[in-house]
């Protein structure tokens, strides 16, 4: 029984171990299937042992010719990424700061720990630190990287709010962003630009409690950037976000409420981390806050070859303005705003890039105005007008971008850009002069839309030399209808008694340029060539009246080379020489003409230290006088004015010379910022306009040229802080433009001299009653030698706003206050603005609020404001948005 039991035993055993071995053998074969390996560690400057965020690893085939995984270091220097099996590797470390490290590595378990460390580029700067008690900011090499511990007092609201604080940065109303006087190409938030320029529209909607850390890189590398080169080097803001708001839908809602059904609604929604990412932007409002601004309209517009590319060749663009209702400061009586923008970028792998933007902002408005007007002429004469104008404006632009880099030496890049625009805009319009009085409708509409595609090849031949390819197509199409009606004949046209014009305009550009860069040790040769073929159409129509009807067609093709050379002639100083040769063959009114043009441009950068910069840039360009601008006919601008026949001629180059020279430092010891700037412009032939009244008071204006324009400008900003946590600031610029052309065939110089400067001084403390006291001042004077005439305008803004917080910062208010003081030699206006408000944190998801925006003109609402040419003066009542209190309601995700 014993023997039976030993056996029994024996055989289960063996059967145990089979078991045991068959059950190994299926888990390492299923773990070497579907498991997943770890590589993690940390990544450390080789010299001083620092934890070094935001580098990139790549986990490559030993042939460096397939990518299976990626990741950057987070704020601490920490990694970590996953291969799908065991075996050898080739891990790539790359960072702006340091020279790319490559390394073979052996994953034979399911988490293998290992640590890397990277060598400083030799020709960046030792680390500079500046201390003030906490240290505010850390420059080390191209980076500046801000503590926002120490520079923020917690009761920022939003990204702008932050940036608002941070030494030597500005966010103005337009929505450039500049640090230390230089503009900010790129706002990239969590390492994409979502909204691409749209910078104040992101730093509006990303909150405060989103944002981990604020950095600024000079020589930021973006996507589709060279081994070895830097054709996608720009400087950028960067601004990282916190994990706990990353890999899931975040954001927040918004809703106010108040007098007189003043309201506004608006969400933020957005998604970061991972390889899909999104921005969603909702805004609708009645209380006369701006959408976009013409900077940013522009932007969205742009056309031509890369315009980041330093030697791309621009094309002349119309002149026309953007659209009125993108300028903040026009009087209206009311405005109603409707703006979406929605952002999509996803990279399927480390080496292909989509993303799409669109956006569109609808606004309506409603303007009330009387003029009076007093003409300049021998016998003068008055004009009294009342106008009555509802406006609606509509604009959308869808931006598709394909970025492919199969290997570090390529890059395949494809762009579409597509902007529709409409405008429509009724006025009503009395309008009495010494001889008559006559009624006035007039309707205009422009609508009009441009397609932008663009495909562009990079690569790379041997380690020095690098080649791209790019092929540019451009649609444009633009349709102006304008309709007058009136009670007494207009422009002249005997008995008419209405006017109705139409306007068409439309333009073809297609083209290609090569580019070749080289590189000799620190030095770079590059050589530019492209050919861009353009035919365009301008016919202006009115009726049957054939002394308002123009044609034209013309060809043109522009042919160049550039050839560029950067160099250094010690490690500070490097300097850059371009020197263009553009042809261009014009075949308008069917005759042909060619120009030979040499356009040459030099820079130098003189870094004193790594918190001082010199630089210095001297170019001169060419334009040539758009169809638009040659009408053989007269042409009806409005109900009140006349472009008569052009005296331009056809193939007229405009040339001109810029002289730029900037400065800008940092205080070592304090985070003190300082920057000054001149900028000079000299043409010495230039388009301008002669000017003159007719009889029934209607100002005609014929194009021409004028001579000797000179541009002067001059700007010095500083922000000093103290160890008290207060500080001083002021921002100054100054204009003077001088120039010569005529008025009615008689001899005219005009100047034309602007002072500004805000400054005042502030607090940053940290508990208390925060405090912001200064004065806006500008100064406008012009100048005429025909009619000795000199006008000059002042405006005088002292303003004083009061912050705080209660219930350990549940609760934070503001109070502020401005008086306008607006004189001119007319007239003078007062104006007072208070602007409270409230916020009280429920909990973390909910706020309530009370805002308030020119409370003592809540129902009335009205100012004077006074214009001065060389033609007329005039002086108006208008009606201004009326002030608001509202009740706000927020919820964030």
């Amino acid at each position: 029984m014993l023997l039976n039991s030993f056996s029994k035993n024996k055989n289960w055993i063996k059967r145990t171990k089979r078991l045991v071995l068959v059950s190994s053998v299926f888990f390492l074969i299923t773990n070497s299937v579907f498991g997943k390996y770890t590589l993690s560690g940390e990544v450390r400057d080789r010299a001083d042992g620092l934890l070094i965020s935001f580098a990139n690893i790549q986990i490559l085939s030993i042939d460096n010719q397939e990518i299976f995984s990626y990741t950057t270091t987070d704020s601490n220097g920490k990694y970590s990424l996953e291969v799908k099996k065991i075996g050898t590797y080739l891990v790539k470390i790359s960072h702006i700061n340091y020279v790319i490290s490559k390394k073979t590595v052996k994953i034979k378990q399911l988490h293998e720990k290992i640590h890397f460390e990277l060598e400083k580029k030799h020709e960046v700067l030792d680390e500079v630190i500046l201390n003030f008690e906490p240290e505010v900011m850390k420059i080390r090499n191209d980076t500046i990287n801000y503590n926002l511990k120490a520079l923020t007092t917690g009761e920022e609201k939003t990204l702008a709010n932050i940036l608002d604080k941070l030494p030597g940065v500005k966010l103005n109303s337009s929505g450039l962003i500049t640090v230390n006087g230089k503009l900010v190409e790129k706002l990239l938030v969590d390492g994409e630009e979502l909204f691409k320029n749209q910078h104040r529209a992101t730093t509006e909607s990303v909150t405060a409690k989103m944002i981990e850390g604020i950095r600024y890189l000079d020589k930021y590398q973006d996507f589709g950037n060279i081994e070895g080169f830097d054709n996608k080097q720009t400087n950028a803001l960067d601004v990282s976000i916190k994990d706990e708001y990353k890999n899931k839908v975040t954001g927040d809602f918004a809703i106010q409420l108040g007098h007189e059904t003043k309201s506004l609604g608006k969400a933020n929604l957005y998604r970061f981390g991972g390889r899909l990412k999104f921005g969603l932007i909702a805004n609708a409002n009645n209380l006369g806050k701006q959408s976009i601004t013409s900077f940013e309209y522009d932007q969205l517009r742009g056309i031509g070859f890369d315009e980041t590319d330093k030697n791309g060749f621009k094309i002349d663009q119309p002149t026309d303005d953007s659209p009125k209702f993108l300028d903040p400061t026009s009087d209206v009586a009311e405005r109603t705003n409707l703006f979406g923008a929605l952002s999509v970028i996803y990279k399927s792998s480390n080496n292909t890039k989509v993303s799409f933007l669109n956006l569109a902002s609808n606004s309506k408005q409603k303007q009330f105005l009387i003029n009076n007007r007093q003409f300049f002429e021998p016998t003068t004469s008055d004009q009294i007008e009342q106008r009555a104008v509802q406006s609606n404006f509509f604009l959308n632009s869808s931006i598709f971008e394909f970025g492919y880099q199969p290997t570090e030496k390529s890059f395949l890049e494809y762009s579409v850009n597509f902007n529709p625009q409409n405008t429509t805009e009724n006025f009503a319009i009395n309008n009495t002069t010494i001889s008559q009085t006559s009624n006035v409708s007039q309707i205009q509409e422009n609508r009009q839309y441009s397609l932008d595609q663009r495909l562009s090849y990079l690569t790379r031949i041997g380690e020095k030399t690098l080649l791209k390819t790019t092929g540019v197509m451009v649609l444009e199409d633009t349709a102006r209808e304008l309709k007058i009606a009136a009670s007494t004949p207009v422009f002249l046209l005997q008995d008419e008694l209405s006017l109705a014009q139409n306007q068409i305009t439309n333009r073809t550009l297609y083209g290609y340029q090569l580019q070749a860069v080289s590189k000799f040790k620190k030095e770079k040769l590059h050589l530019a060539h492209g050919t861009i073929f353009s035919n365009s159409q301008f016919k202006n129509v009115v009726g049957v009246s054939t002394q308002f009807n123009n044609f034209f067609i013309s060809d043109r093709i522009d042919s160049y080379v550039t050839l560029s050379y950067d160099g250094r002639v010690s490690k500070r100083l490097k300097y850059r020489g371009v020197l263009g040769y553009k042809f261009i063959s014009l075949r308008r009114f069917n005759q042909t003409s060619t120009n030979n043009i040499w356009q040459p441009s030099v820079k130098l950068d003189y870094k004193i230290s790594n918190s001082k910069s010199v630089d210095f840039r001297y170019s001169y360009d060419t334009t040539l006088p758009i169809d638009e601008q040659l009408n053989s006919a007269k042409i009806v601008r409005d109900y009140f004015s006349l472009r008569l026949p052009s005296r331009l001629v056809s193939d007229q180059l405009l040339p001109r010379h810029s002289f730029n020279l900037f400065y800008s430092s940092y205080k070592n010891t304090t985070g003190n910022t300082f920057s000054t700037f001149v900028n000079y412009n000299y043409a010495p032939v230039f388009l301008t306009f002669e000017n003159s009244i007719e009889e029934n008071a209607t100002i005609t204006s014929a194009n021409i040229i004028g001579s000797n324009q000179k541009e002067l400008s001059l700007g010095l900003r500083f922000n000093k802080r103290f160890k008290s946590k207060l500080g001083v600031f002021s921002n100054f610029n100054s204009f003077y433009s001088e120039e010569e052309n005529s008025i009615s065939g008689i001899p005219n110089k005009s100047t034309t001299s602007i002072f500004k400067n805000k400054g005042g001084i502030y607090s940053r403390f940290r508990k208390g009653v925060n405090f912001n006291l200064g004065l806006d001042l500008e100064i406008i004077e012009y100048t005429s030698s025909l009619l000795e005439i000199t006008n000059k305008a002042i405006a005088t803004k002292p303003y004083l706003v009061f912050n705080g917080n209660l219930l350990e910062k549940k609760v934070l208010w503001s109070i502020g206050g401005e008086y306008a003081n607006y004189k001119t030699d007319l007239d003078e206006t007062n104006v007072i603005n208070i602007y409270p408000k409230v916020t009280y944190e429920i909990n973390d998801n909910f706020e309530i609020s009370i805002e308030g925006n020119n409370i003592l003109n809540i129902d009335n609402a009205e100012i004077t404001r006074n214009f001065n040419t060389i033609n007329y003066s005039e002086s108006s009542v208008v009606d201004t948005l009326e002030g608001y209190i509202v009740f706000g309601l927020y919820y964030r995700l």
